[in-house]
């Protein structure tokens, strides 16, 4: 969630400074995002191949799980970081908006 989205919260009145700072933080956020996805697809690719094996490796398999999980949890985190970093832009006030707002 981006700049754009956080703007359109009534009472939220973003500076352009601030506008500017969210948006880095999301669009860095996105990039890493779209590294760790392609790193996710490469290891679904490999379970194809050992799911295709004439004899599975379940060791690999359960290896391969394994390291898409922690791929998962990377992302998960670098989001939650993104947010806090995000959160961190606003002012006081804008934070009780903001907080309001997801209640």
């Amino acid at each position: 969630m981006g700049a754009q989205h956080w703007a359109r919260i009534p009472g939220m009145n973003l500076s352009d400074e601030q506008r500017a700072k969210i948006n880095r933080i999301a669009d860095d956020t996105r990039k890493a995002h779209c590294t760790t996805v392609g790193a996710m697809m490469d290891q679904q690719a490999r379970l194809r191949d050992l799911y295709g094996a004439q004899k599975p490796d379940e060791a690999a398999i359960d290896d391969t799980y394994k390291t898409i999980g922690k791929l998962r949890s990377q992302m998960y985190d670098s989001t939650v970081d993104a947010h806090k970093r995000m959160e961190a832009v606003l002012t006081k006030e804008q934070q009780d908006v903001l907080h309001r707002y997801w209640r």
